[in-house]
């Protein structure tokens, strides 16, 4: 009997487990379209205006994560630009890398206005991540420039990179990044 709840229980749990993967699956792709859903569900019409745009914003030293520290939860807004906050959300400190994670909110005006995306929003209704050479450009103070490791995109227009371990002295005062992964859209009342 005992063993009769045992494996019921089991059972019980795996498809819990299941469903909250199909969930979560599932979220993050409407997450992903998100902010294009919105609009269009809403009669809203989005037109691509300039890609790509740069950014160019200065990483302070206390935001950045050291060996003893791990992982330094930022939340600090960088940059506003065509009613889009570019959020520096955390930076890791791994072992191969100091790891930047990025994320962006936009405003949503009532009438026609712009927004800065990360993502290609094809005419079917899917996107994807905008990906051109030389995304990234790490400078020092003396102008040096700091080869990147990995590169991630994240939900809503978010990226991350990270900078090898062997460069953390080279950074560890600050540095200025530029990104050049944005594109610039419009949107308007159909």
């Amino acid at each position: 009997m005992r063993k009769k709840t045992l494996l019921g229980l089991s059972v019980m749990l795996i498809l819990i487990f299941i469903i909250i993967l199909v969930v979560v699956q599932f979220s993050k792709k409407d997450q992903i379209k998100g902010f294009e859903n919105r609009l269009k569900n809403n009669g809203y019409e989005i037109q691509e205006i300039q890609k790509p745009v740069s950014i160019n914003v200065h990483i302070k030293p206390e935001w950045i994560a050291n060996k003893t520290e791990n992982t330094k939860k930022v939340e600090v807004t960088i940059l506003e630009k065509n009613n889009t906050k570019i959020i520096l959300e955390n930076v890791q400190y791994r072992e191969n890398d100091i790891y930047f994670t990025f994320k962006t909110s936009t405003k949503i005006n009532k009438d026609d206005s712009v927004f800065l995306s990360n993502n290609v929003f094809n005419a079917d209704g899917t996107s994807h991540a905008y990906a051109p050479n030389n995304l990234f450009e790490i400078t020092t103070s003396k102008k040096e420039i700091i080869p990147l490791g990995q590169i991630a995109f994240e939900e809503n227009s978010g990226f991350s990179f990270g900078v090898p371990v062997e460069n953390y002295h080279s950074i560890k005062n600050g540095f200025d990044l530029k990104y050049s992964g944005f594109i610039l859209y419009s949107y308007f009342k159909n």
